[in-house]
Formats: structure tokens, C-alpha cells, sequence
């Protein structure tokens, strides 16, 4: 499962990942991230994990592809996720290695890390638009 959120009315772009991630998931999603850098410069990213199972040898290849592209695309980024040693590891890695601000939640943290990432200063949207559901 992979769900792509837009928030067209700000700069925020949510994802929901679980199951098995593929090529296609990461294609869904691309146009608007791109879009969003256009327009933003640097992009606030809401990512909530819900158990990945697998990842295919081609999503992972797009997603090294697209971690190179976009290294320096986004300004903060919120992961929620439950006490996945791993996924928190790499978000401790990521907040050391990109130059983005990066903060794990748990998911009883939903709203604190939606209202992180969207900034201090930022009014929140209603509204939302669907991208890409798999």
C-alpha cells in the first residue's frame, strides 16, 4: 500500500507506505514532489509507515534514483512510524546525513508531527488531494 497526499494549498506532501513498495508507487508520487520543488524550493514531507513488507529490486533503484535527484529537496521532513528500531534508525541517519530537518513520531504523534512539519508559523489546510493509491 502506498498513498501519496498532496496539500495544495501549502507546501506539504503526505505518504502513507506499507506492504510492498514498487516502481510504480514511486512514479505516482514523482510529478508532484517535482511540482512541489518548482514551487517551494525545498518541500515539508509527512511520511507515515504502516509495516513495510517487501520492496522490490525496482522500487528500490528508483528510490536511490530519486534520493540522489532530490538529496537536497526538502526542508523537513516528519516519520511516523511505531518503535521500528530500523525505521528509527534511519531517521536519526537521515537527520545526520541530508540537510534536511528530520524528526521521528510515534503514531500517537500524528497530529504533533503534522503541525512540526508544516512550521511554526504555518496555518493548516483542509484541504487535500489524492495523487496516487496503490
Amino acid at each position: 500500500m502506498f498513498r501519496a497526499v498532496d496539500y495544495p494549498d501549502e507546501n506539504l506532501l503526505a505518504l502513507y507506505i506499507g506492504g510492498t513498495l514498487t516502481k510504480a508507487d514511486y512514479q505516482g508520487v514523482v510529478p508532484t514532489l517535482e511540482k512541489k520543488v518548482q514551487q517551494y524550493g525545498k518541500v515539508n514531507a509527512y511520511l507515515e509507515y504502516e509495516g513495510i513488507e517487501d520492496v522490490t529490486l525496482k522500487a528500490l533503484w528508483e528510490e536511490l534514483k530519486q534520493d540522489v535527484k532530490h538529496f537536497t529537496s526538502f526542508n523537513r521532513v516528519a516519520i511516523v512510524s511505531n518503535d521500528n528500531t530500523l525505521v528509527k534508525a534511519g531517521a536519526a541517519l537521515s537527520a545526520l546525513v541530508t540537510p534536511s530537518d528530520v524528526k521521528h513520531f510515534s503514531p500517537s504523534e500524528k497530529t504533533v508531527a503534522l503541525q512540526w512539519v508544516r512550521g511554526e508559523n504555518a496555518v493548516a489546510s483542509p484541504r487535500t488531494v489524492d495523487v496516487y493509491s496503490s
